[in-house]
């Protein structure tokens, strides 16, 4: 599909449109085609739906739906690692018109969409925020907030909602609220956020992953950034499964792009191990940034003994937990929990999963070592008494003043729901 105005075109061709996927990506699109005078003839789930109606029109469950298989039009709506499995569904269910809604139609949409309806439904009464670095850089990765639109964000949150912490109980909540965290643990949640927090006495949490600890070891996107905006790089670049020829890339954000989802879905030891034979075939001597790095020891211990500020735990090395074997696992986790409850003299409960990867036995593992509530990157609509080991998060994005009515109506609309 080429864009959107092609996809709206497509869609008036059907009598029935289906939007098959509940989550962020779903419930954007269901807006995005509202406000285009299209009404989508209801979401779409694999499993029997638990509620009958989203964001005013109904959900079924694909194999139980009756409609004319040649005059319906899916519209695939989920992670791009499902597409395969969803696409072998459908066809095996008769249904012979999808399309796949990819990361060009998504951002598209949510760049056009002005979330200016409230649907009855959307009346949750938590969003969890998810930050990741507030600071004054340019990056190829869409995860830094700037200072003044942070402040800025933090005088809009505080204006509209009550803030939650996200170690205190959350069942009596009768209002919109929200709580804060930020995951990794970089320096400028010390120098930059927590000053801001502190000013408007906004509680937040911060999911630290210990590696970099006291070593000025930057992570690893940040160290594959480095290495590939050096000025001068080899004419092509080679990992363990794939050669990048540097000249056919349009700039450097899409060469860094490119390299870091081919390395990204491994182990740790083989991601490192990547990035060390990266950094060696551009340069080995390339040193730290020092606005790159992990909190020190003493800046964490500081952190904790502020009220405001909750320590988590983001295992050591940032790992995908979904790549790692079970032991694995559970010592990254162990180690990580252990290390920071040794520096902050207390006990470490929360966790957030890095990148909001999962795999079978995580959530075995950290109720077993004492965890009380863990926090994903899901695009997904939840109940929260149900799912303490997998509560779900909104992204905040680098948005200033004039974007956030529209941002933060589009987090209540679409976003992770609890």
């Amino acid at each position: 599909m080429r864009d959107l105005n092609a996809l709206i075109e497509e869609c008036l061709k059907f009598r029935h449109v289906y939007v098959y996927g509940d989550g962020e990506v779903g419930r954007l699109m269901r807006v995005y085609l509202h406000e285009h005078r299209l009404e989508i003839s209801g979401f779409l789930t694999t499993y029997k739906p638990k509620k009958n109606r989203i964001m005013d029109v109904p959900v079924y469950e694909l194999e139980s739906l009756n409609s004319n298989l040649t005059d319906t039009l899916i519209l695939i709506c989920m992670h791009k690692k499902y597409w395969e499995k969803a696409i072998e569904y459908i066809k095996k269910l008769g249904y012979i018109n999808y399309i796949i809604i990819d990361d060009t139609l998504r951002i598209s949409a949510e760049e056009a969409t002005l979330f200016d309806h409230l649907y009855e439904d959307v009346e949750q009464k938590i969003n969890v925020l998810l930050f990741h670095r507030v600071e004054n850089l340019e990056t190829s990765f869409s995860i830094i907030v700037n200072e003044k639109n942070f402040e800025d964000q933090l005088k809009y949150i505080c204006s509209r909602y009550k803030v939650l912490r996200c170690d205190e109980d959350w069942s009596n909540v009768d209002r919109k609220s929200v709580a804060l965290t930020f995951d990794d643990g970089y320096i400028d949640f010390y120098t930059k956020a927590y000053p801001l927090l502190k000013k408007y006495n906004v509680p937040a949490t911060v999911f630290i992953s210990t590696g970099g600890i006291d070593n000025n070891k930057e992570f690893w996107w940040d160290e594959l950034e480095h290495i590939l905006n050096q000025n001068r790089l080899p004419n092509t670049i080679k990992t363990k499964r794939k050669e990048f020829y540097v000249n056919n890339f349009k700039n450097r954000s899409e060469l860094i792009n490119d390299v870091r989802e081919e390395i990204i879905n491994n182990t740790f030891c083989i991601r490192d191990e990547e990035i060390d034979s990266l950094k060696n075939q551009v340069n080995p001597y390339l040193k730290s940034r020092p606005k790159y790095r992990t909190m020190n020891t003493k800046e964490i211990s500081c952190l904790s003994m502020d009220p405001l500020i909750t320590i988590g735990a983001h295992t050591v090395n940032h790992i995908l937990c979904d790549f790692e074997n079970y032991n694995v696992q559970r010592e990254e986790i162990k180690n990580s929990k252990i290390m920071l409850e040794n520096i902050i003299d207390k006990e470490v409960n929360l966790f957030a999963y890095p990148n909001g990867n999962i795999g079978k036995d995580t959530r075995s593992i950290l109720k077993d070592l004492g965890f009380v509530r863990s926090f994903t990157c899901e695009h997904a609509s939840i109940e929260y008494d149900e799912h303490v080991f997998d509560i779900p998060r909104s992204a905040v994005l680098n948005w200033d003043y004039s974007q956030l009515e529209q941002r933060f109506r589009g987090i209540w609309q679409t976003g992770k729901n609890i």
